[in-house]
């Protein structure tokens, strides 16, 4: 009776904890897992039954016999699915959904990667190459993840205060993708320097500038504020703000836009930032004035310039997906 009624209440349980072969659907559960066999995690939030890209991802990716073989080796799988047609428990939506509002998901599919204790250490999504391009991918961010905790080691032992601010950094430039789970690590930089002398502070703050302007306008004029304290970095953002009003005063006049920026690409040492947005803008004005479907080949060369001018930022991204999605290998 005893081993009839442990049976019927794992059955009761399996539905909430497994969404098919070898995916929970439960992160806690997973942590659980991951603790036990020194593994990481994968949470794939998707809109199954209604999202192309989702479908997509799982067709290329996750269904393949290569993916199935090799990602649990390294990652417990977890599903938080949000369909249209399919059937789910209320109690799942709405575990779902915390977990959605938890990891700031804004679209499908959104991949987040967390370490054993549930902390995000990469965010990706749909990436075109099959199942070996994208394990690659996920190698990537294991690899950030391991250089996080490799600086957070070192900060801990740092026998001086540069040092260990220095490695703070490291942790915290490591995690960008997902920075905005690291404020603890952030703060910790500023306490040390809050007149944010070292330039790799001010990048650090320009990042968060960034990432938060479009999420929390005050905590992007906090760090802006911070970034405008570094000599070098906010060099960078005075020009931005002057290049701004100089396109402002052109109208839409694109020939007249081309110039401005042609004006700017002339002036010497500019911070590697300011010049990234510059030659994105080259490329978006050149594309504009080709008048053609996809972006030409002199296009993508100004894209993959900009990329190549700081990788790291939002807009390094932005270029490195615009490359991987034109340029077939």
């Amino acid at each position: 009776m005893k081993r009839f009624s442990l049976l019927f209440a794992a059955l009761l349980v399996t539905p909430f904890l497994y969404a098919e072969e070898g995916w929970l659907t439960s992160i806690e559960k997973a942590q659980e897992i991951a603790k036990k066999e020194g593994k990481d995690i994968l949470v794939d939030f998707t809109g199954s039954d209604w999202c192309g890209w989702c479908i997509r991802l799982k067709k290329e990716v996750f269904s393949t016999p290569k993916f199935k073989s090799e990602a649990p080796k390294k990652f417990v799988l977890v599903v938080l699915d949000f369909p249209m047609r399919k059937k789910i428990s209320k109690e799942q939506k709405a575990y779902n959904r915390k977990m959605a509002k938890k990891f700031g998901i804004r679209g499908y599919p959104t991949i987040i990667l967390l370490d054993a204790q549930g902390r995000p250490f990469g965010r990706t999504g749909y990436r075109p190459g099959g199942p070996v391009s994208y394990l690659k991918h996920l190698d990537d961010f294991v690899a950030k993840r391991k250089e996080r905790d490799a600086a957070l080691a070192k900060a801990k032992s740092a026998t001086s205060k540069e040092e260990q601010i220095r490695a703070y950094i490291q942790a915290a430039k490591a995690m960008l993708s997902v920075i905005g789970h690291y404020e603890d690590i952030v703060e910790k930089v500023f306490a040390l320097d809050p007149q944010v002398k070292l330039d790799e502070a001010g990048e650090l703050a320009y990042y968060l500038r960034e990432y938060y302007q479009r999420r929390d306008r005050n905590k992007s004029k906090k760090y802006e504020a911070l970034a405008k304290k570094n000599e070098k970095v906010g060099k960078a953002i005075a020009l931005e703000e002057e290049l701004e009003k100089s396109l402002k005063s052109v109208g839409k006049d694109i020939n007249k836009a081309k110039t401005v920026v042609e004006e700017f690409l002339k002036k010497p040492n500019l911070p590697r930032f300011f010049k990234q947005q510059l030659v994105w803008i080259q490329a978006m004005i050149t594309y504009r004035l080709e008048r053609k479907r996809e972006p030409s080949e002199k296009v993508l060369g100004l894209i993959e310039k900009a990329g190549k001018l700081a990788p790291e930022t939002r807009l390094g991204k932005q270029c490195e997906n615009i490359l991987k999605r034109f340029r077939k290998k």
